[in-house]
């Protein structure tokens, strides 16, 4: 399961935490749920959607727990954001910044992870016409962020 769905999983966490290493922690949680877990969905887009959500509470509960959010919220302040290492360099990361968390999690899951909106929505336990309108609203927020920003050519 692990190699199957852990380099999605990390990548998916990384996009929510900038960080590795918290990223690596997070998943190490989230594999550790699903060892302890009694059963898990048998079907893989069901499996799959039960271990993104899992991730997602696990991101939520590591930052409740540990009272790291105002923290990360003021190393966005700091900086527009500082990419992770392995993240590819630009402007895109500075804007993405500028997004809440939930925004971010839909547009990784949709853009990056090819979830449709109804499977967001169970993933994130929304509606599928609420995911859209968010979808919508971030995308266009990314959209003129990006042309307030965009350097004069």
């Amino acid at each position: 399961m692990y190699e199957a769905h852990g380099g999605n999983i990390y990548n998916y966490l990384l996009w929510m935490t900038k960080d590795p290493e918290t990223s690596r922690d997070i998943l190490q949680i989230v594999f550790i749920r699903a060892w302890e877990a009694r059963s898990l969905p048998e079907n893989e887009d069901a499996l799959k959607r039960w271990l993104f959500t899992t991730a997602r509470n696990a991101f939520f509960d590591s930052y409740r727990s540990r009272s790291r959010l105002s923290r990360l919220r003021a190393r966005y302040a700091r900086e527009f954001y500082q990419a992770p290492p392995e993240a590819p360099r630009g402007i895109f990361w500075e804007i993405l910044s500028e997004c809440s968390d939930g925004e971010r999690s839909i547009l990784y899951l949709h853009l990056k992870a090819g979830y449709s909106y109804g499977e967001i929505g169970s993933v994130l336990d929304m509606s599928e016409s609420n995911v859209r309108v968010r979808a919508c609203r971030a995308i266009k927020r990314l959209r003129e962020i990006y042309l307030r920003r965009k350097p004069n050519e």
